[in-house]
């Protein structure tokens, strides 16, 4: 009896192990928000049945009655185990325009950001001593907007030494910090002991444009200063017509890029920076170009892809790719892993270089991400973001814009 006891025992341990390892894994794999469509019926591709509000089904299925757009499903394991609760949004299908296309990238920051601090003179230096710290945006100096590095240079040089109220902005929190410039004789002028930036220029490649208004969304990810590593907030911005020039390869240990020039025709306009990508509007766009479905990133799956990038002056061209890896709840802009395969991409440029942040992952015909990072050890591999995420993005952007173009 004892001996079946302790058997009993130890396979009931084996059970429960296995149970909780299960769960972890798939409450870790399966996405925590999907989107779907009426009518649409959703497989996660697991291997165990995993069951939505304990039904005996092996699918996901959209309920049509469901009086809200968006509403909540519980996951678990033959009905039985609880996994976690998914966040559902019914969605109408989404078509944009496929660009690829280069850009260049012009930015002015809201306010001026602090990269850098000096002591004045013996060691002091009074913005750092008031509380300052790199990578704080100065928003305003004596409630006076600031958003250049010359109108700042200006009203401390201006100050007479007398005390300046600042307007900062941290971690999305905004506070005053109050302190008196020092006069440098060596300078002959008013000194605070900080260096700022207000703007910020590059190059990179548009994701796609929409028909509607000619919203668009590129990059995949946010600009932030090089030196602090802060997004940078924008208060005007614009992209730009460019030409290629060259291409330095990427090598191990060391990311190549896409060397270009500015040919001086704006092309639109930038009205949000974000961690996900750049979004505005075109002046203009072709409203005859071919529409592609912006996927689902449940429908998303490891295995073949296409990436559609430019590398010369003749325009986008797809090339072959392999997503290794999709994680779904990734909230760094890493949620699928690329893995370049195509031999005339290689050999142009070494595997992804900078430039090609933004361009388009092809799957099954959809639009299922754009590429955002790329690995400087093994450079034909990288990271990209999942189109629904920058769909959805653009969208909450220009619904807020206050320039709101309609083509």
């Amino acid at each position: 009896m004892k001996k079946f006891i302790k058997i009993l025992c130890c396979f009931l341990a084996v059970i429960s192990t296995f149970s909780f390892w299960t769960v972890y894994y798939y409450n870790t794999i399966l996405p925590n928000n999907i989107m779907i469509y009426d009518d649409e019926t959703v497989n996660f591709n697991t291997n165990i049945k995993i069951v939505s509000n304990k039904e005996e089904s092996e699918e996901l299925v959209s309920n049509i009655n469901k009086a809200s757009d968006s509403y909540k499903s519980d996951l678990s394991l033959m009905g039985i185990v609880p996994i976690k609760s998914i966040n559902i949004n019914k969605v109408k299908k989404r078509y944009v325009v496929l660009s690829g296309e280069n850009f260049g990238i012009k930015i002015f920051t809201k306010g001026v950001m602090v990269v850098g601090m000096s002591d004045v003179k013996g060691g002091v230096n009074p913005a750092k001593k008031a509380g300052m710290k790199i990578g704080d945006i100065i928003l305003k100096v004596n409630n006076k907007s600031v958003n250049s590095n010359e109108e700042l240079s200006a009203i401390i040089n201006n100050s007479g030494g007398y005390e300046l109220v600042c307007r900062i902005k941290r971690n999305n929190k905004t506070f005053n910090i109050t302190f008196k410039p020092i006069y440098s004789k060596d300078n002959a002028s008013y000194k605070a002991g900080i260096w700022v930036r207000d703007s910020s220029a590059g190059l990179g490649t548009m994701t796609f444009y929409s028909l509607v208004n000619g919203a668009f969304a590129g990059l995949g990810h946010g600009i932030v200063d090089v030196d602090t590593g802060v997004l940078l907030p924008i208060n005007s911005g614009e992209i730009v017509k460019t030409e290629i020039l060259s291409i330095t390869k990427s090598n191990y240990g060391s990311a190549g890029e896409i060397c270009g020039a500015f040919t001086g025709e704006v092309e639109g306009d930038i009205i949000n920076n974000a961690p996900c990508g750049l979004y505005g509007y075109l002046n203009s766009f072709d409203k005859q170009k071919e529409l592609i479905r912006i996927s689902n990133r449940q429908d998303v799956k490891e295995g073949k892809a296409r990436i559609y990038t430019t590398l010369d002056n003749n325009g986008p061209k797809y090339y072959n790719c392999e997503i290794e890896k999709v994680d779904y709840n990734n909230k760094t802009q890493k949620n699928l892993l690329i893995h370049i395969t195509d031999e005339k991409l290689i050999s142009k440029t070494g595997g992804i270089v900078q430039g090609m942040s933004g361009s388009p992952i092809v799957q099954n015909g959809q639009l299922v991400g754009a590429l955002t990072n790329v690995f400087v050890n093994n450079p034909t591999r990288g990271y990209a973001v999942f189109s629904d995420e920058m769909y959805e993005k653009m969208t909450k952007v220009t619904e807020n814009s206050t320039l709101n173009r309609v083509s």
